[in-house]
């Protein structure tokens, strides 16, 4: 369980692996079940928990200050509850999302040169297969 009144000072993505996660908002509450990401903006009240029904909550999460050109690929469908979420109801873009997710846990453990850069690479790539999951421009995915 997590609350933040005053949000963070930077965003935060959570991934939904397995079982369900509950989103508190001052509108009212979202489940995320696999499959599901939400996004926060700095500033923006935290409230999340194990949703108590499921039991268990797998997820992957990242804080992160996005680079200058990802600003569109931020701009995320709002849950009526107010919730930034996407669902990723097609099995090429969640498969793709969550490989990219696991590829930037793996690069920012590393000590290799340059692993935060191949690590913001591959978090920049997650939220591209978002973008292309939320917009309704670039839904063509077969």
């Amino acid at each position: 369980m997590t609350r933040r009144p005053g949000g963070s000072n930077d965003w935060l993505l959570i991934f939904t692996e397995s079982g369900a996660g509950k989103y508190k908002t001052r509108q009212g509450s979202f489940v995320a079940r696999c499959g599901v990401a939400v996004l926060y903006a700095p500033g923006d009240f935290q409230d999340y928990e194990t949703e108590s029904e499921e039991g268990h909550w797998d997820l992957t999460w990242v804080h992160f200050l996005p680079q200058p050109h990802w600003q569109s690929y931020l701009r995320w469908p709002m849950h009526a509850s107010g919730v930034r979420y996407v669902d990723f109801g097609q099995a090429e873009a969640c498969a793709n999302f969550q490989l990219a997710l696991a590829r930037m846990l793996e690069m920012s453990r590393r000590t290799i040169p340059f692993a935060l850069d191949l690590a913001a690479n591959a978090l920049e790539e997650a939220l591209l297969w978002a973008h292309i999951t939320s917009d309704p421009t670039t839904r063509h995915l077969s």
